[in-house]
């Protein structure tokens, strides 16, 4: 029976080789409460850092998961400006992009949760005043509980120093899995067939990804090595040290230079092919590197002839995982963060009904110049057809940066009534570069 493509007879009680396959490793056996990820996580970020195509994939899923931020709507505007309020305290926008950006690199995107204090310093259970986000790179393993093994007891974190180690309770923990599978602990990352071990070299386990770094090292001297026709010079009837001086003397020749001899020679240039023998052997490889990265855009960006119907199936198909994905951090933003902060607040979340957004809010889409008209339109009792206050709001929801009305004096003056024949000045308002000109008309002063 064969497991991952290796034998079980592996894990029997044989003798174990001084250097053992490090592929076997990343096969299950037995129950161990410690559980270490199966690409540890400096190397996922090494390769976000160093791969051009991961890179580019992660930051484009992110840009897409977050949408340019985030907002907010509930049954009160007194409630939803708090949350707002607290989350801005929090720097939350910042600290989720960077949440969002880990789950992709490594599969799990954690923040830890920090709680008020009492004045001695005691913690005050119950109250979320602030979320921590958890450095991933230094993520080393996670620790059951012994009594039950389905429960996570403990986050540990290690940065590489035996003395140096922290474990925090996973109740403290607000974890997000970005692809999780079974009661696996950890999460799998974005581009993670591609970085675990598929086969084993010298000892050392190598992945697609480091597949790939290699053929991109190779490339240079593989130009330098095939790129020019290689040449050979005969001279039948001579000696070897004047041959010798000759290969000295052409070396030395100069691009364009020419040669000068009274000696009979054969002159031959042999082209070789650099991908003639690797093609499709390289071409696997990038098909795979780019299935693996799970973002079709790097495929239509770099594929000839990619058609409108292709593109629009492309953004179909990262369209669907990107609302996936925003479900699951929706779910966890508003029951561990939003819901914390409200009880905090002694508020019941069941009845203020916050609901968190990826994106930015529809902005309406108002005439500016029937706003500010209809601000002087009267109805036959006199009254305005929309209030200063209600035109400020719309003014105010169409992107302008208005004070307060509390701030100013929208009190009428005591103007005398208008009577028939009297000039109406028309009124010019200036927006983003634009003239808006309002004409009051005699009728809609109610003359």
């Amino acid at each position: 029976m064969k497991i991952f493509g290796l034998d079980v007879k592996l894990f029997e009680n044989v003798n174990v080789p001084k250097k053992p396959d490090p592929f076997a490793q990343i096969v299950p056996y037995g129950i161990d409460f410690k559980v270490k990820p199966i690409v540890s996580h400096p190397i996922l970020y090494s390769y976000y850092i160093t791969d051009p195509l991961v890179q580019s994939s992660t930051n484009t899923f992110k840009d897409q998961i977050l949408r340019g931020g985030y907002y907010l709507t509930g049954k009160n505007e007194d409630t939803v400006k708090l949350v707002k309020d607290e989350l801005k305290r929090m720097q939350f926008k910042e600290k989720f992009g960077l949440f969002v950006k880990d789950g992709l690199i490594n599969g799990n995107g954690m923040f830890e949760k920090i709680g008020a204090v009492n004045k001695i310093g005691t913690p005050v259970e119950g109250k979320l005043m602030n979320v921590d986000l958890m450095d991933m790179r230094i993520v080393d393993n996670v620790i059951r509980d012994p009594k039950d093994p389905n429960k996570i007891k403990y986050i540990v974190q290690n940065d590489n120093k035996p003395e140096i180690k922290r474990m925090v309770p996973y109740e403290n923990i607000i974890h997000w899995r970005l692809f999780g599978y079974s009661k696996n602990a950890l999460g799998i990352g974005l581009y993670h067939s591609l970085a675990v071990p598929q086969y084993s070299q010298d000892g050392e386990a190598i992945s697609l990804l480091d597949d790939m770094k290699k053929l991109r090292e190779s490339f240079p001297r593989i130009i330098k090595k095939f790129a020019s026709p290689k040449e050979i010079y005969i001279f039948p009837n001579e000696n070897e040290p004047f041959v010798k001086q000759k290969g000295i003397d052409i070396k030395a020749m100069k691009d364009g230079e020419s040669m000068f001899t009274n000696k009979d020679f054969i002159h031959k240039e042999f082209t070789i092919d650099p991908r003639s023998r690797h093609e499709r052997y390289i071409d696997m490889i990038q098909l795979w590197y780019e299935i693996g990265v799970q973002s079709p855009v790097a495929k239509m960006l770099t594929t000839p002839g990619f058609t409108e119907a292709s593109a629009k199936e492309v953004r179909e198909l990262v369209e669907e995982r990107v609302r996936s994905i925003q479900d699951d951090l929706r779910g966890i933003v508003e029951e561990q963060i939003i819901n914390q902060i409200l009880l905090t607040h002694e508020k019941n979340p069941e009845e203020e009904e916050i609901v968190f957004h990826f994106g930015q809010p529809d902005l309406p889409d108002f005439d500016i110049a029937q706003v500010l008209q209809s601000a002087f339109t009267r109805t036959p009792n006199g009254q305005p057809l929309v209030t200063w206050e209600e035109a400020r709001e719309m003014l105010r929801q169409s992107g302008w940066n208005l004070k307060a009305d509390k701030d100013i004096n929208l009190e009428p003056t005591n103007n005398p009534q208008l009577q028939e024949g009297d000039s109406l000045k028309p009124i010019i308002i200036r927006h983003k570069g634009r003239d808006f000109e309002i004409i009051p008309k005699k009728k809609e002063f109610g003359v």
